[in-house]
């Protein structure tokens, strides 16, 4: 593969600059509404749970409720794969398209729930539809050109983030408003912005998979092409019938001919790969249980270990979160990261999610009732995992993208969120397992309520260790090796 020449931006018009820019916020907001549609109802869960029969109290809580936030991660595990297909086959225009019209109906449905299976199953089902993590990872670095993709990474990254922040703040804040029906209004709500996303996605997005958007363009792993492949020994005209015996050996398989197993086995061999999923497994496993457990934790009897906290107090710290981390986030991310690179993001992101986990759980140090002061350090210390969170990301979404041609990305994207989904099946489902036990074991630290924090850090330091394993081209560890460093 020839080396990439840098070529200067193009000029452009107010209105290609406008337009450009319309379907980098769109995609923002659609990964907004995935983060939003799978969060939402994390500030009300104690209380579902405690309402379904299933628990007598807020700290009791826990077990249920992390297997309602499992049966999401666990129906997207069952069709991430699909999903990365499916848009390499038909498209990302259809498949965002296809996905938030499905998880709008799904989290509409949702809020009709008045029994634990019922809400059980409707959230299984909401995972399987879900495929917008990996469409949006996908097309990210597709939508735009790439005078524009700093600032791209930083708007869409940062959106997506306050999907998490402000998803159980709409929970909170509609709950209860519907008499009979305790969480219709707030899936309503998240449903009513998912049917816009819809609309917008119709009108504003382009087709960019390749074979799409371009159907004269030859792809080169997957399309059809009249050229012979790697693998054939072909005649010329002016052959001999004894040159024709020559046997002629079989033709390598193109990409697109290979079944699921080859196709795995192919990108998990491109160099980084591997280490790629798993780095990004492990951040949807924080960003799953951080998501998860806090609420149960902050809900949970002061006497236990918890906060006591109401939900609508829940509610108010995700919401004194989001203007500072959208404007830090927005304005503080390119800079950062044309200073130091996505190798020295990822490291550095990674580092500082240590001090957050080991710090906080102390908030139960201040006395009961010092609500002011716990909201205040769970506040900081929430923004600083939230800000570390992001720069993860970002690096990590440019590395996977830039790994692996265009033609594979969406299948790359599709076993990368397998495997997250796999360790968001767990992660919450034992954390709240874990956490319920130890808050009500009586034993003393590290054993009591400290513990999952604590173990999140010693994981964290495992991640360390695989980051600087990573294998770049150049000293300056700006460029990872990828699908060309195999010369096919």
């Amino acid at each position: 593969m020839p080396p990439a020449t840098a070529t200067p931006a193009p000029e452009r018009t107010k209105k290609e600059r406008y337009l450009i820019m319309s379907r980098i916020v769109l995609l923002s907001f659609v990964l907004f509404f995935n983060s939003a549609s799978a969060t939402y109802l994390y500030s009300f869960l104690p209380q579902m749970m405690v309402s379904f029969g299933l628990a007598e109290s807020t700290t009791d809580s826990g077990i249920y409720g992390a297997w309602m936030a499992s049966g999401f991660f666990a129906g997207r595990f069952i069709s991430a794969s699909f999903w990365g297909a499916f848009i390499d086959k038909h498209g990302r225009k259809t498949g965002v398209i296809a996905a938030l019209g499905a998880i709008s109906l799904c989290t509409f449905l949702f809020g009709f729930s008045n029994s634990y299976p019922y809400a059980f199953i409707l959230r299984i089902i909401t995972g399987l539809v879900n495929g917008l993590s990996i469409i949006g990872k996908t097309i990210s670095t597709e939508i735009c050109p790439d005078d524009f993709k700093a600032w791209s990474i930083s708007v869409t990254n940062t959106i997506w983030a306050l999907g998490m922040t402000c998803g159980p703040f709409i929970g909170s804040s509609f709950y209860g408003a519907i008499e009979g029906f305790p969480y219709l209004a707030s899936s309503a709500v998240v449903a009513l912005i998912g049917l816009v996303l819809t609309a917008l996605a119709w009108y504003l997005f382009e087709e960019t998979l390749p074979s799409k958007a371009n159907p004269a363009a030859v792809n080169a792993s997957g399309g059809s092409s009249s050229a012979p492949g790697r693998g054939f020994q072909r005649l010329d005209e002016s052959g001999t019938e004894e040159d024709s015996q020559i046997e002629i050996p079989q033709r390598i398989k193109t990409f697109g001919e290979m079944n699921k197993s080859e196709q795995l086995k192919y990108i998990l061999d491109v160099p980084n790969v591997a280490k790629l999923i798993l780095i990004f497994g492990i951040n949807t496993f924080y960003a799953a249980v951080i998501g998860e457990l806090v609420p149960f934790w902050v809900a949970a009897q002061y006497k236990d270990g918890g906060l006591n906290f109401a939900y609508k107090q829940i509610s108010s710290i995700y919401l004194d979160l989001t203007a500072p981390q959208l404007i830090l986030q927005i304005f503080l991310y390119p800079i950062i990261q044309k200073k130091l690179g996505d190798f020295w993001l990822l490291s550095f992101g990674h580092l500082i999610h240590i001090p957050m986990f080991f710090m906080l759980p102390y908030a139960h140090w201040f006395e009961e009732g010092s609500t002011t002061m716990q909201t205040a350090w769970i506040v900081f210390w929430m923004f600083v995992r939230n800000m570390s969170s992001f720069m993860n990301f970002s690096a990590l979404q440019r590395f996977t993208n830039d790994v692996i041609s265009g033609d594979k990305r969406g299948r790359l994207n599709g076993f990368q969120v397998t495997f997250s989904s796999l360790l968001q099946i767990s992660g919450p489902a034992l954390g709240g397992a874990l956490l319920s036990w130890s808050m009500g074991s009586g034993l003393p630290y590290p054993f009591n309520y400290h513990l999952v924090f604590l173990l999140m850090c010693v994981i964290t330091v495992g991640v360390l260790a695989v980051i600087y394993r990573l294998q770049f081209v150049d000293d300056k560890k700006l460029k990872l090796k990828g699908e060309e460093s195999r010369g096919l």
